[in-house]
């Protein structure tokens, strides 16, 4: 038996010091003397006026002295706080959930004070406590005092996070064990019913009820960005829903924004690709996001370009035709035209003056084998070049190498007659990945969310191999060579599907011996006082 109060030899000191007590004094009798009363009349005022005590009489009674004992060494007992010792069959982790939509109303509170309740009650040495905000932190270790747990409680809140919960639950579950599993949930975070039929059958999940609330679905759970469907190359479509169906309110540049309703949600059309943060409140939670920024192309062309090359640049909705150098981000030229000196650019090359159908320029200190995987990206794993090789009897080769400018360089017989590449579906591709990566138009997410990778150099996470993961909702610097600027994690919830069972409101932690014994202990002083008015007892 372990106890909360005192240790282990305070309680067995006590309780000895208690016995030889009750013990000492059941020798303690009563001395009568000889009196002469002249009437009966006071009879009972002359015996208590002649009680006295002695010591070292008999020791009689002994049921009397049992009873006495047992009476208060169940209060004793009771004050010290007995707590059995743990069950050593099952292991027990009680998760606290700090996501996002614990910051409702109280539900934070409520979930801390079944969480202390449930800690109460459980093992010490077989129970666990961990904290599921952005990181997941250990609040309780086996053996600690539980007093510890409102020390590393005091003043944190819930954070601007998705639940977490499932993840910790699959990695607690991963984890080598030697006896079954318990995880208590103390929070709103849903766990889907497909996610707990997936874990082990010695790992036993359940929600531990608030107060008797169910939880409840709060917050968004869609923000989606997309080109517009309008076909405006500078101009970006954002759909809102929320987990309840209520309003969002959603606001860019300070000014409120008017969507058309679609399904659960509202649907912004043509906001301007310009970087612009969009601040977005629903059901209590507030988010933001980034706007893509992107920006008109603005490209010099030369003279004597096939009409299909033409026809591409003017049927992009992304590209600008513009006559001067100096409002060019880049030119399409055949080689030996001066047009478009010192920039970056798209050239027509005769055969005769490349060895390869494609030749990729680049900058920097990539690897060979990189600036090819660049070039396959821009759509040309999608070229036929078997076919093309036929039709013109060459090799149709692949090549890349180091340069003061970014330039992409194909022969120019490839756009004639002869073959069929500029009829091709992938043509249009292929030039329009080409001009943006000549620009360097950078690709990235347009809508970053908390708690997801996101494949995006970012300053303050400083990723080792692996895409970063913003660990809640906020602003992030992008590194200077991914383009700089800001990006912002949105605080993006799921939809609210949970199938955990609800856990008994006892927590299994092995009996309350506190009421047991108190409740013994007033037992027998009924008995006690049963017995000294019927006279049973001296």
């Amino acid at each position: 038996m372990n106890w909360q109060h005192f240790g282990s030899l305070p309680v067995a000191l006590g309780a000895l010091t208690i016995a030889a007590a009750l013990f000492a004094l059941h020798f303690l009798r009563v001395r009568h003397r000889r009196e002469t009363v002249v009437t009966t009349l006071f009879w009972r005022q002359a015996i208590e006026e002649a009680r006295a005590r002695t010591l070292f009489e008999r020791f009689r009674h002994p049921l009397a002295y049992l009873l006495l004992l047992a009476l208060a060494l169940s209060i004793w007992l009771a004050a010290a706080g007995p707590r059995p010792p743990a069950r050593v069959e099952r292991e027990r982790v009680l998760l606290l959930d700090a996501s996002a939509p614990m910051g409702r109303g109280q539900r934070f509170a409520l979930a801390r004070k079944a969480l202390a309740g449930a800690l109460a009650r459980a093992p010490r040495e077989a129970t666990r406590v961990l904290w599921c905000g952005a990181q997941v932190e250990g609040l309780y270790l086996p053996g600690e005092d539980p007093l510890l747990l409102d020390l590393r409680l005091e003043g944190r809140q819930p954070e601007a996070t998705p639940p977490s919960i499932e993840r910790v639950i699959a990695h607690l579950a991963a984890l080598p064990r030697s006896r079954p599993l318990e995880i208590r949930l103390f929070g709103d975070a849903p766990l889907r019913a497909e996610f707990l039929k997936g874990l082990p059958k010695d790992v036993e999940v359940a929600r531990a009820p608030l107060d008797g609330e169910a939880p409840e679905p709060s917050g968004l759970f869609t923000l989606g960005v997309n080109s517009a469907a309008s076909g405006a190359w500078d101009r970006v479509d954002l759909l809102v829903r929320a987990h309840s169906g209520e309003t969002p309110t959603v606001e860019l540049g300070g000014g409120l924004l008017t969507g058309t309703p679609r399904g659960k949600g509202l649907l912004f059309t043509d906001l301007p690709a310009a970087g612009g943060i969009v601040h977005v409140k629903a059901g209590g939670s507030e988010s933001e996001c980034v706007l893509p920024e992107r920006p008109l192309l603005g490209v010099l062309v030369g003279g004597d370009l096939p009409a299909a090359l033409l026809d591409c640049l003017a049927a992009d909705p992304g590209v600008r035709l513009v006559e001067d150098a100096s409002k060019a981000d880049l030119c399409v030229r055949r080689r030996g035209d001066s047009v478009g000196e010192g920039l970056p650019a798209l050239e027509l090359v005769p055969a005769s003056d490349q060895q390869q159908a494609f030749l990729l320029t680049a900058p920097g200190e990539e690897p060979a084998d990189e600036l090819l995987d660049q070039a396959l990206a821009l759509g040309l794993d999608r070229i036929d070049a078997t076919s093309l090789a036929g039709q013109g009897g060459v090799v149709i080769g692949l090549g890349a190498r180091r340069g003061p400018l970014r330039s992409f360089s194909l022969w120019s017989e490839l756009c004639g007659p002869g073959y069929d590449l500029i009829q091709g579906r992938a043509f249009p591709l292929l030039i329009g990945r080409v001009l943006r990566w000549l620009a360097g138009v950078r690709r990235f997410p347009a809508v970053v969310a908390a708690g997801e990778p996101v494949a995006l150099d970012l300053t303050e996470l400083e990723p080792v191999g692996l895409d970063p993961v913003p660990p809640r909702a906020g602003r992030y610097r992008r590194a200077p060579d991914a383009g700089g600027g800001e990006v912002a994690a949105a605080l993006l919830l799921p939809p609210f599907e949970d199938g955990a069972p609800i856990a008994p409101a006892g927590g299994g932690g092995g009996g309350d011996w506190i009421g047991r014994l108190t409740l013994l202990a007033l037992l027998l002083a009924l008995i006690e006082g049963w017995l000294l008015r019927t006279g049973r007892m001296p």
